[in-house]
């Protein structure tokens, strides 16, 4: 699996896999575990800063080398990264990076998933990516309450999407006022 063509200056996706190209793909509908040659094309929503580009090039890398894990990686029957997971990761990645300065670490899970994590001065955000590509959103303030735990269903995506961006707002706020 590879992430390619990175274009920020518009939104699209699109899918190869062995058949040959299958553009417009929701990311929702590719729920097959198993396409080695699947080749996926992520762009960004808009224009963006060099720098901006650069960090989502630095975490498109980092799902590619979590991608790469063989079977097994964890010492405990880890699962090798799903293709849902990987393309769900990259466009989550894509739409929540406004900020220069706050790039996710991203951390593989033993279940073929990945996990998206944002911490500033004890506060965080975390989704984490199921196999099939799901999400689910948990934010906690330094405080330890949670003003964010959802696993959004069909047609409630973009609603919780929007209230993950609320979130990374404060945090990048925080951030700013620490230095």
């Amino acid at each position: 699996m590879t992430i390619t063509d990175f274009r920020p200056d518009y939104t699209s996706a699109s899918v190869t896999a062995p058949g040959g190209p299958t553009p417009g793909w929701s990311f929702a509908e590719m729920l097959s575990d198993e396409r080695p040659e699947t080749v996926v094309r992520i762009t960004a929503p808009e224009p963006m800063p060099a720098v901006r580009e650069r960090n989502l090039r630095g975490a498109f890398a980092d799902l590619m080398r979590i991608a790469a894990r063989p079977p097994g990686w964890d010492g405990c029957g880890g699962q090798r990264l799903s293709t849902d997971a990987l393309v769900s990761a990259a466009q989550l990645v894509v739409h929540l990076s406004r900020y220069d300065d706050l790039v996710p670490h991203l951390v593989p899970l033993p279940t073929g998933g990945v996990q998206l994590e944002w911490h500033v001065a004890g506060s965080s955000l975390e989704i984490e990516v199921d196999r099939r590509g799901r999400a689910h959103f948990l934010a906690i303030t330094a405080g330890g309450d949670v003003t964010l735990d959802a696993e959004p269903i069909p047609g409630r995506f973009e609603f919780e999407l929007q209230r993950a961006q609320r979130v990374l707002d404060d945090l990048a706020a925080l951030l700013r006022s620490a230095r």
